[in-house]
């Protein structure tokens, strides 16, 4: 959880939009417009800076974030299986 919004403040801070960034990081809208609004307030000015410090790091997190957002990985609880057990059902 802390990752990922880590993640989105820095995507809202890369300049992505409130959509772009809750869809891609799977999360709601309200999540997504209240760490926008805390942006904007100044309340992660020392953790962006403090990100964009490190030019390689910087480089490392988005690729690593990449990397993590192409995976697929099916969600955690309920219903995580649905999608392999269709694909089974079809091919018999």
């Amino acid at each position: 959880m802390l990752a990922k919004r880590f993640a989105a403040i820095a995507m809202l801070a890369e300049g992505n939009s409130l959509y772009r960034t809750g869809q891609l990081l799977d999360m709601s809208p309200s999540t997504v417009e209240r760490l926008r609004n805390n942006m904007r307030d100044g309340a992660y000015d020392s953790l962006i800076a403090r990100l964009k410090q490190n030019k390689q790091a910087y480089e490392d997190f988005w690729e690593t974030l990449e990397v993590v957002l192409r995976a697929g990985m099916p969600p955690i609880g309920r219903g995580r299986w649905k999608g392999i057990y269709e694909t089974l059902d079809k091919e018999k």
